[in-house]
């Protein structure tokens, strides 16, 4: 019986993963993505989605973002970040009510080197992927 509360219990805590720019890259004095999936299994609550981007130079930044958890919610959710090149640390945090449901840390890489970028809208096509990748 316990264990199945306990199930029970994990099933309607929130999850949440999160990555920041290309493949955890991002570029100096530009904007970048990030993308949050939420997924939820209980009772509708009110949350809220923050992106805090700390610098090396300056006080943290904080994106907000108000969400409407429903009962089996499953949401993908981006926020363009604009990035000096000074910055140390993401991290997503899920709030309600003042408490931090879910914590995730995202790892990144500043690209500081000069290269050829491509601004690609919408949904790359796998070739492009592979290549980008290479």
């Amino acid at each position: 019986m316990t264990a199945l509360l306990l199930l029970a219990a994990c099933l309607q805590d929130p999850t949440v993963d999160a990555e920041v720019g290309f493949q955890g890259n991002v570029f100096p004095d530009s904007w970048s993505r990030v993308v949050a999936t939420v997924a939820y299994e209980g009772e509708a609550m009110e949350a809220e989605l923050q992106i805090t981007v700390n610098s090396y130079s300056s006080e943290p930044v904080i994106y907000r973002r108000p969400l409407k958890l429903m009962r089996k919610a499953r949401m993908r959710l981006g926020t363009d970040v604009y990035f000096t090149g000074q910055e140390s640390a993401v991290a997503v945090d899920l709030v309600s009510n003042g408490k931090t449901l879910r914590h995730a840390f995202l790892p990144f890489r500043v690209l500081h080197e000069e290269m050829p970028r491509l601004l690609a809208v919408g949904t790359p096509p796998p070739v492009l992927t592979d290549a980008m990748s290479r």
